[in-house]
């Protein structure tokens, strides 16, 4: 069947992307309607189908901010002509009039099977596309920022766990040392069966060091943790270093209604249910 140049001409008027026809050397013979209304927005004088214009001469002749991407598209149109390449693709974006940065995809291409040689050269908006791609990267960046937090207050949580490990082992190597120089020392005098006198004092010096050895025991044993399992002291000792609920659940990998219910059971267990003290003022008092 063939088709009228009437045909042809509606068909590419009902094409969104903008659309011209050149020759060999870069005359316009034909743009579709969405070129048209492009040339009457940017108030280009003459003919808005800017037949018999050279689309070669219109870009060299471009001044301003666009002239290196009009320079940069000239050079490739040129090339599609030469045939040194079989086609040309480029994203160029420019700032209309609104002040608003539009993007478009340029494709240049021989018509096949015509003579004289004629090319087709189509502009094809992407802006939505490019905002999307925008918003995709800035999201991106936004994960890997958070990752990054997230990866410091675990490591953060792992110094204080250590820290406390630390503490831990110290305390229960002073306790032992008091146990091996103090108390077996006592304990020694106490099985020779001394005089009742002696029996007496040494008795009351034993008192007595138990005493100052329950004050270093007292350290740990006094430890608001205690009787708490692993999540809840995890949850305790963040809460103890000022991290909020959000926080916490990322860095334990749980939900905010999961940390509000650890921090209300910690409560219970260390008697603070009804009291007007926060949980992280009782920690650092006490711990």
């Amino acid at each position: 069947m063939n088709l009228k140049p009437s045909v042809y001409q509606a068909i590419l008027d009902s094409l969104p992307t903008q659309i011209s026809i050149i020759d060999e050397k870069g005359n316009i013979l034909a743009t579709n309607q969405s070129w048209q209304k492009q040339a009457i927005k940017g108030k280009i004088m003459g003919r808005p189908d800017c037949i018999g214009y050279n689309y070669l001469e219109i870009c060299e002749k471009t001044e301003g901010p666009e002239r290196e991407t009009a320079q940069k598209i000239t050079q490739g149109i040129r090339k599609v002509i030469k045939a040194e390449l079989s086609s040309y693709k480029d994203v160029y974006s420019f700032i209309d009039a609104n002040g608003k940065e539009r993007w478009f995809l340029i494709t240049v291409a021989p018509i096949q099977g015509v003579k004289p040689k004629i090319f087709v050269i189509a502009h094809e908006e992407i802006t939505s596309i490019k905002v999307l791609e925008k918003q995709l990267e800035e999201k991106k960046e936004k994960i890997e920022e958070q990752k990054k937090e997230i990866e410091e207050m675990q490591n953060t949580l792992a110094e204080i766990l250590k820290s406390k490990e630390k503490e831990k082992k110290e305390i229960l190597y002073s306790i032992k040392s008091y146990l091996e120089n103090v108390i077996e020392p006592l304990v020694n005098l106490l099985e020779k069966k001394p005089c009742e006198e002696d029996f007496t004092k040494i008795l009351e010096i034993f008192k007595e060091k138990l005493k100052e050895l329950n004050k270093i025991a007292s350290g740990e044993f006094k430890n608001p943790f205690m009787n708490l399992n692993l999540k809840e002291a995890q949850v305790a000792l963040l809460v103890k270093e000022g991290y909020s609920s959000k926080d916490i659940a990322k860095i334990l990998n749980l939900s905010k209604p999961a940390v509000d219910f650890y921090r209300k059971r910690i409560r219970k267990k260390i008697g603070l249910k009804g009291s007007k003290e926060t949980l992280e003022e009782y920690l650092k008092k006490s711990f």
